[in-house]
């Protein structure tokens, strides 16, 4: 195997050179040890991605044309949220739009694909749901890219975090654990929370746990979020709840996040209406201003060079 690597830390080959090489095999830092069975033309490509999760040194190729809006995906293991996810990149594929919106790319299109596979199913077959993101140590979770066109014609971009819910529930019981590091970051820099609630396990036989755990989440999400925009988010909605256990969730909801708005959803609803709702309420109502500006010069009076100025 070809092993590629930089000696500056800061660098990262897979998007691109930091010193500003267009090939970064030119670069003074680029080392690299080769054998016979690979090639050469590796670390070749000027594209300056990859295609797959980003990570914090590929944020520059999406922060460099604006800043983008950070949606945050809060929730404990196996409550919906990289299905979520799933579903609305196949929306959108299958034609689905977003009001005053048009579909401009993504910097994780691989990442996006490799997940969506796992939905493809043919009508007749059981549905098959993405691989459990899976509990890591890492500082900064996943992050997946859409871009839009806005009515305007300016480019918006969206991240959205891929974390394992392992995080969320460290972090509900404890602020300050080594392993919510990923957690508290959500929560920091997100624009945007979306709160899972999993219906099947609130309808299962852990019920009393489970409401337990989506209490503490919620209370810790209230002290951390501030005034950012919180939708909760009821999973796998086709499965019947208790009446009296959703009231006593959706009241406790309201007492820690009572500005939040609720919305049902699931994989096997019509259409998948639910999702679609979301994704509208999410995305439809951000107005990215773009960051152009004009720069006027005065007229310099003082020196003839400056006093021309074509139409």
């Amino acid at each position: 195997m070809n092993k590629h690597h930089c000696s500056e830390t800061d660098c990262d080959l897979r998007t691109g050179c930091q010193r500003g090489e267009l090939y970064p095999k030119d670069c003074q830092y680029y080392e690299s040890s080769e054998d016979a069975t690979t090639s050469k033309a590796d670390y070749d490509s000027p594209i300056p991605w990859h295609g797959s999760v980003l990570g914090l040194a590929d944020l520059q190729h999406v922060a460099a044309r604006g800043r983008p809006h950070l949606i945050g995906l809060v929730g404990t293991h196996n409550s919906g949220k990289t299905t979520f996810l799933t579903s609305v990149y196949l929306k959108l594929f299958q034609g689905a739009r977003i009001p005053d919106k048009r579909f401009s790319g993504s910097f994780s299109l691989s990442a996006w694909e490799s997940l969506a596979n796992n939905l493809r199913y043919p009508n007749e077959t059981p549905a098959m749901f993405p691989r459990h993101t899976p509990n890591t140590e890492d500082r900064v979770p996943g992050l997946l890219h859409l871009a839009f066109r806005n009515s305007r014609n300016r480019l918006e971009d969206y991240l959205f975090t891929d974390a394992p819910g392992e995080w969320f529930s460290n972090w509900s019981t404890n602020r300050s654990a080594e392993n919510a590091k990923g957690a508290r970051w959500i929560a920091k820099f997100s624009d945007s929370i979306l709160f899972f609630i999993d219906c099947e396990e609130l309808a299962g036989e852990n019920v009393g746990t489970t409401r337990n755990s989506i209490t503490q989440l919620a209370q810790r999400l209230a002290d951390e979020v501030e005034d950012k925009r919180v939708l909760i988010i009821w999973s796998k909605h086709d499965i019947q709840l208790d009446p009296i256990i959703h009231e006593q969730i959706s009241t406790r909801l309201a007492d820690y996040l009572p500005a939040a708005k609720h919305f049902n959803i699931s994989v096997y609803e019509d259409d998948h209406l639910g999702i679609q709702t979301v994704a509208k309420e999410l995305l439809g109502r951000l107005d990215f201003q773009g960051t152009r500006i004009t720069i006027k010069v005065p007229i310099r009076a003082d020196n003839p060079f400056f006093t021309f100025r074509s139409v």
